[in-house]
């Protein structure tokens, strides 16, 4: 078997690094102690995490040390090659500025930091511990400065430039590698259409429901759909936690509120927004729907913040993506459903405007005129007459004569 291809952060997972974790555990565990001592600490960690602002603080916050710290590296670079001191005090200000800066940024890093675990949270330890050398160089600099030694520390200046620059790569490999401060609902993503995932005498009032959404449509993705009915109404959210992916079905519910069980972020349900940290992104919401006894969701911004889907794997590459025993296989045919239902097979095949253009010959939505009429719309979409603008992928069509071979279930 092929290794992985080693990123920035690869050898700080081996046994040479392991030290780092004799110093991050303590450390992590008391900086969640602080956090959780009273509400104080709970509040400050929420601004921390930014999540009053539904946005992370520790990106913005470091713009102010590292802008600072650049700007006095340029200059150094022009005092050094100055005949007077033009540059002295500018250098000298650039430097305390972000020194001053940096203590925010720490602290929000930090909040952001103790709910890592692993190998990210080593990495996280690393990032750490060279801004903090960067930082006590940075003092010691402006302590020279002080002193009339400006040539010792414009060098030591720059050994601490060269410190942020990878402590700032560390950071960005806990981002954009490792997804720390990444929500978890990004993908994958919803079908953009209602889709009949539930009957409405299932749901129970004040009782929580988990349901797959289109587990079996490869261009559909598996989306985990949270449903709660409250006084009467039902309410839709995605089923995972944007902090890490955390299961709310599994969490702790009071009214129109959802507990994460592994980090304690809290959401309100009727908006998805986040009460506690540290997740700041909200919930993934779903329109609603009850129609003939069954529940429909759609997601709410999909049509608003999403690109369009990828094209079905068949369609991009003449062959299909199939899933066995929990490993991903490439096939010119796809295997279908072994038995095929409505909510989960037929019903995600018919986009809301297939549903508009065929109401006043049948419901495309409804499981009752899709089976009084299946013959008919079989015959439409195997003759490529429906939907109008695209026929349908071969294993689409056969998927539907599947249905109807075994009797339609719903």
């Amino acid at each position: 078997m092929a290794q992985q291809a080693p990123t920035l952060s690869s050898p700080i997972a081996g046994a040479r690094f392991a030290w780092l974790d004799r110093v991050a555990v303590p450390l992590q565990q008391g900086v969640y102690a602080v956090f959780r001592a009273g509400e104080v600490g709970r509040v400050a960690k929420n601004w921390l995490n930014g999540v009053p602002l539904r946005h992370r603080v520790h990106p913005a916050l470091v713009a102010i040390p590292i802008g600072a710290w650049t700007t006095a590296a340029v200059l150094d670079v022009l005092d050094g090659v100055s005949s007077d001191d033009t540059y002295q005090a500018a250098a000298d200000a650039a430097i305390l500025l972000g020194i001053v800066g940096a203590v925010p940024t720490v602290a929000a890093g930090l909040a952001d930091w103790v709910d890592t675990y692993d190998h990210q949270r080593r990495v996280g330890m690393a990032h750490a511990l060279v801004n903090s050398t960067a930082l006590a160089l940075y003092g010691a600099s402006l302590a020279l400065r002080a002193g009339g030694n400006r040539t010792a520390g414009r060098a030591l200046g720059g050994l601490a430039f060269g410190a942020v620059s990878l402590g700032g790569a560390l950071g960005g490999e806990l981002v954009y590698t490792l997804g720390i401060g990444v929500t978890f609902l990004l993908y994958p993503k919803p079908r953009d259409a209602y889709v009949d995932v539930l009957a409405s005498d299932a749901l129970v009032e004040g009782t929580p429901r988990v349901v797959e959404g289109t587990p079996r449509v490869v261009e559909d993705g598996r989306v985990p759909v949270l449903l709660l009915r409250h006084e009467g109404q039902v309410y839709a959210v995605e089923a995972w936690c944007p902090h890490v992916g955390g299961p709310l079905g599994d969490g702790a519910f009071e009214g129109l509120t959802v507990e994460c069980p592994w980090h304690q972020s809290c959401f309100h349900l009727d908006d998805g927004r986040p009460l506690n940290g540290p997740a700041s992104a909200p919930l993934r919401t779903f329109a609603v729907q009850e129609r003939d006894g069954r529940i429909l969701v759609r997601p709410s911004d999909e049509g608003k913040t999403w690109p369009p889907a990828p094209a079905p794997p068949r369609e991009r590459h003449g062959r299909s993506t199939t899933t066995v025993e929990g490993e991903t296989t490439m096939k010119g045919e796809t295997t279908l459903p072994t038995t095929p239902t409505f909510s989960q097979d037929i019903r995600p095949l018919f986009r809301d405007k297939d549903v508009s253009s065929m109401l006043q010959a049948f419901d495309l939505s409804n499981y009752d005129s899709v089976k009084a009429h299946a013959e008919a719309i079989y015959g439409r979409v195997a003759d490529g007459t429906m939907p109008c603008d695209v026929a349908w992928p071969p294993e689409r069509v056969a998927l539907l004569r599947a249905w109807i071979d075994q009797g339609c279930p719903r």
